[in-house]
């Protein structure tokens, strides 16, 4: 398959391969940018990583662009979300920690499972192959796109209303509209439709192998009132990983939904993934500032 990877993306990873540092790869989920990475990326280069946000295949630089109807976005499923940022990984000098939300939860699990990441946290992931509760808050919060079949092959856009019951449901009004405006962008019907027949096909493309030898550490995050990816549901993906020889932990968030990365309370979760990932790979000390000439 073609290297979907931009040159936006190509100069961030070129960056990180420059650093000499440990490099921790962000992937995000349906209906977000990659800007929503921001302040992450931030506090874990503050803290002595390199990061890299790549887009999801055919996600423009800046959520303006991104929230255009039409273009390459439509066109896009988990396959070629996964090859894309296979591809990424492929270009980095060394193997990254992964951090993933929602969809991206699932991404990084997958790439973890297959030998490419050194330590990995999926936050509220979309459930894989095996994951079996379904609770109706998450029927509900996928009606937006399953309830329309036609979408499978284009993007959707929530309304606020639609994103306020499915992500924002934890927030205030003010900061879900806010939210809402700065990060929201459409997202590929057929991801979407993949992801909710998990359990329907044996040809899934969400199967992940759980007890892969040389998956790393993994780090499960769920939000307790998460309507889109509940704690069951991340619960029974724990329970599909813990039999691997590698340490798997998880860890429920009082009082968050599913805009647990980028709310008001996004340093809460990011300093828990920085420790988890810390005590794995550690990061190399940061050089200590030359003294001011008098």
């Amino acid at each position: 398959m073609t290297s979907t990877v931009t040159s936006a993306e190509l100069q961030q990873v070129e960056s990180a391969n420059r650093s000499g540092r440990p490099v921790v790869v962000l992937v995000h989920g349906m209906f977000v940018h990659a800007s929503s990475w921001r302040q992450w990326r931030t506090l874990f280069e503050g803290a002595g990583y390199a990061t890299v946000a790549p887009g999801w295949p055919g996600e423009a630089d800046a959520v303006d662009g991104a929230r255009a109807d039409g273009g390459p976005t439509d066109r896009q499923d988990l396959r070629s979300v996964l090859a894309h940022h296979r591809h990424l990984l492929d270009r980095l000098d060394r193997q990254p920690a992964l951090i993933g939300h929602c969809a991206g939860g699932w991404v990084v699990q997958r790439l973890a499972s297959e030998g490419l990441a050194s330590v990995t946290v999926a936050m509220e992931p979309t459930p894989f192959r095996g994951v079996l509760p379904v609770p109706l808050s998450t029927v509900r919060s996928t009606l937006p796109v399953l309830a329309r079949p036609r979408r499978y092959r284009h993007a959707t856009t929530l309304t606020f209303d639609q994103f306020r019951y499915s992500w924002g449901n934890a927030l205030g009004v003010d900061e879900a509209r806010e939210l809402y405006e700065q990060h929201h962008v459409p997202a590929p019907g057929a991801a979407l439709f993949q992801s909710a027949a998990a359990n329907l096909s044996p040809w899934s493309p969400t199967r992940i192998d759980t007890r892969a030898a040389d998956r790393g550490p993994l780090l499960l995050v769920a939000g307790a009132e998460d309507r889109q990816a509940t704690w069951s549901m991340t619960h029974a993906a724990y329970r599909r990983h813990r039999r691997n020889p590698h340490p798997t932990e998880i860890v429920e968030m009082p009082h968050r939904g599913h805009t647990m990365p980028f709310d008001h309370g996004w340093s809460e979760v990011a300093l828990l993934a920085l420790s988890f990932i810390e005590r794995h790979i550690p990061s190399p000390p940061l050089p200590a500032a030359r003294p001011q000439k008098a």
